[in-house]
């Protein structure tokens, strides 16, 4: 195990106490702890840990007591995960646009769900591309995390991990002379960077065992194999 591995596996285990950076921490309004139904763990979590801003595109809790966001339950994909009859409270949404998909937790269950209007098909792209992207589908509901502590944790530890990833990146370059070597280096970095990013991923899929990070709709796998995503 290398220094950065050593780093990595610091962050992803070391107590949430000290992973927390309280100059990053967003809690929710005090109502939400006290009126939302989500199990008491979750609860808990979210009140005294909160949530860093890259936990999601944007963080927006509700203040309503009942939960605001409807799932579409478009097909069968979506039904494995969710009902017609549930609702969500918004936590927030994965960007600034109004296509991003609403990020919240099940009432009386805490799933984190992502939530869109309607799945992504072959009929959403331009009419050129149809045909290329035939087999598009993209539900319109998927999981994030099975419980909003799992969410809280992980956050905060992609956190930390994004501090030691940039310090790579800015230290790779700092140290290359050129142009030239540094070209001659990017396969080697990128390497490295993907066994980081592995890594990490492993952890994450042991904080949350409901996580699939090679699943191509996985919000973790997308978020730490592309940062900037």
């Amino acid at each position: 195990m290398d220094e950065v591995e050593e780093r990595l596996t610091e962050v992803m285990t070391a107590s949430l106490e000290s992973v927390v950076d309280v100059e990053h921490q967003v809690l929710p309004p005090a109502r939400v702890v006290r009126e939302w139904r989500l199990p008491e763990g979750d609860l808990s979590a979210l009140a005294k840990w909160g949530l860093p801003p890259v936990a999601l595109g944007v963080l927006d809790f509700q203040v309503e007591s009942e939960p605001v966001l409807v799932p579409n339950v478009a097909g069968p994909v979506e039904s494995r995960l969710i009902t017609p009859e549930d609702r969500l409270y918004r936590v927030g949404r994965l960007g600034s646009d109004d296509s991003s998909a609403f990020v919240g937790a099940v009432d009386n269950d805490g799933r984190i769900m992502a939530i869109h209007d309607k799945p992504l098909t072959a009929q959403d792209m331009h009419p050129d591309l149809r045909e290329h992207y035939r087999d598009l589908y993209r539900p319109s509901v998927y999981l994030i995390n099975s419980s909003m502590a799992h969410l809280v944790e992980i956050s905060w530890r992609w956190l930390a991990t994004l501090d030691i990833f940039s310090s790579l990146e800015f230290a790779a370059r700092a140290s290359l002379e050129d142009a030239d070597e540094y070209l001659g280096s990017v396969d080697e970095y990128y390497a490295r960077m993907a066994s980081y990013q592995r890594l990490v991923l492993e952890h994450i899929e042991r904080i949350d065992d409901q996580v699939r990070a090679d699943d191509p709709e996985s919000y973790w796998g997308q978020t730490v194999t592309d940062p900037g995503c």
